[in-house]
């Protein structure tokens, strides 16, 4: 069955390639005012998701990836970097770089808006990393 509904997302990410730019056909009225604007699509591996691990283990583009030291590996959706001029949190992701990324799940992609959370997870604070194991809530 697939996601048509947003499903929130909060995860810990590795860049492997990307961006690449991806045209998605969307049905709302603001996807028909700017229909050329792409998204910028990087693969990521997953290093750990702390919110909406259910949904994103569930997506068909969830790849497993090695035989020794398995990961798993899906596209991630974003605005293209063209933004970055209007909104600076959306310079674009650097190839092995880590990140704490939110977003959600819509169509069978994960994705993010101009609104979710990218952060590099260098800067991400001891005590930050220690709330995302679970001293925030699931709800938050």
């Amino acid at each position: 069955m697939p996601f048509n509904f947003h499903f929130l997302t909060v995860m810990h990410v590795r860049v492997l390639s990307g961006p690449r730019q991806e045209v998605t056909a969307n049905d709302d009225i603001l996807s028909q005012v700017s229909s050329y604007d792409p998204d910028d699509v990087y693969s990521v591996q997953i290093v750990n998701i702390f919110k909406g691990k259910e949904n994103v283990t569930q997506l068909p583009g969830l790849q497993l990836v090695g035989v020794r030291s398995p990961i798993f590996v899906i596209d991630f959706h974003t605005p293209a970097q063209w933004w970055e001029f209007c909104i600076p949190s959306l310079k674009a992701m650097k190839r092995g770089h880590e990140y704490l990324l939110s977003g959600y799940i819509e169509k069978d992609k994960l994705r993010s808006s101009y609104c979710n959370m990218r952060h590099s997870w260098a800067s991400v604070t001891h005590q930050q990393r220690r709330g995302l194991n679970g001293k925030y809530s699931e709800n938050c």
